[in-house]
């Protein structure tokens, strides 16, 4: 265990000190305003080497303030060589450099070599010219049957599909007809963002249904089928979770019918056996609230029906004390 751990530690020394090293330095004025080296990669290659080899891009010593330092770093598993191209990214700009034939060389170094001793070389990197764009995810909302006067929203995305050099797009997102809202109602997009808008109708019997939105990235089309008001929007038959549930001591029963009827609403144990009967009568089209006490019973499993002349529905709620 020891002659292992001190081979490896005798291995590591030897690579990192034959660990060849190659600067370049490149001046400041030839990258864009405010670029670090945290915003660029590099890599290499060498004459009849296949190999691309990585580099490490770091800010260079005191004395060279106005140069980024182009520094490769390498292990031994060559001895150097001339050196046939070097690239650099930034964003979407990419720029590969090829030196003269034989003029810059990868070679054994200090970490930071006395300046003169390689070749400067000082491209310039051009970035693409800009391509602008913006797309919306859909080109029409269908609202459906809207329930008045119940506000409806549904949500469409502008994105930003520029590419290359491009600042960011501006617009406003704006409907005529007066029966929806739009938020937000402006954006301000970089390439690559996007925002989520929210269409909200806000219409009633008497407005436009249908109303085009504009963009400035596309028109998007909202579409209400039908309105009806909220006396006359269908209702179903149905019987919900009590909440909460499990519950202690009480807890709250949700039932709809779809029309004026009789009803009979009533909990039962494990047995079958029944326990209280919450509804037993008249009830009116809708939907219905009922709260079931059951401080004086004990925990355990209980079932609630509900049942009209031609329908049936049962759940199960849990009474832990």
């Amino acid at each position: 265990m020891k002659k292992s751990l001190l081979a490896f530690l005798m291995l590591g020394a030897l690579a990192s000190s034959s660990m060849a090293i190659l600067q370049v330095d490149v001046p400041a004025a030839n990258f864009p305003a405010g670029a670090t080296t945290a915003d660029m990669s590099s890599s290499m290659t060498l004459f009849m080497n296949p190999t691309i080899f990585p580099a490490t891009l770091i800010a260079g010593p005191d004395g060279f303030p106005l140069a980024f330092h182009y520094i490769f770093n390498y292990d031994d598993s060559i001895s150097g060589g001339a050196v046939n191209n070097m690239t650099l990214n930034y964003g979407s700009c990419s720029q590969t450099w090829t030196p003269p034939m034989f003029s810059v060389f990868y070679q054994a170094g200090p970490a930071f070599p006395v300046a003169g001793v390689f070749t400067a070389y000082s491209p310039t990197c051009v970035a693409p010219p800009c391509t602008p764009g913006c797309t919306v995810s859909a080109t029409s909302l269908d609202f459906g049957t809207v329930i008045n006067p119940a506000p409806v929203s549904q949500v469409f995305t502008i994105t930003n599909t520029s590419t290359g050099d491009c600042p960011a797009i501006s617009g406003t997102v704006t409907e005529a007809c007066g029966t929806f809202s739009v938020s937000p109602s402006s954006y301000s997009l970089a390439t690559g963002e996007s925002v989520d808008v929210t269409v909200t109708f806000v219409g009633d019997h008497s407005g436009q249904t249908n109303c085009v939105i504009s963009t400035g990235c596309g028109d998007v089309t909202a579409i209400v089928n039908d309105i009806v008001a909220a006396e006359e929007a269908p209702v179903a038959f149905s019987l919900a979770e009590a909440y909460p549930n499990p519950f202690n001591p009480s807890t709250t029963i949700a039932y709809s019918v779809p029309e004026t009827q009789n009803v009979s609403l009533s909990v039962f144990n494990t047995n079958g056996q029944l326990v209280q009967t919450l509804v037993n009568g008249m009830v009116e089209r809708g939907e219905h609230k009922v709260v079931f006490d059951a401080s004086s019973l004990s925990s355990g499993v209980y079932v609630y029906t509900l049942q009209t002349a031609n329908e049936t529905a049962m759940q199960k709620m849990v009474l832990v004390k």
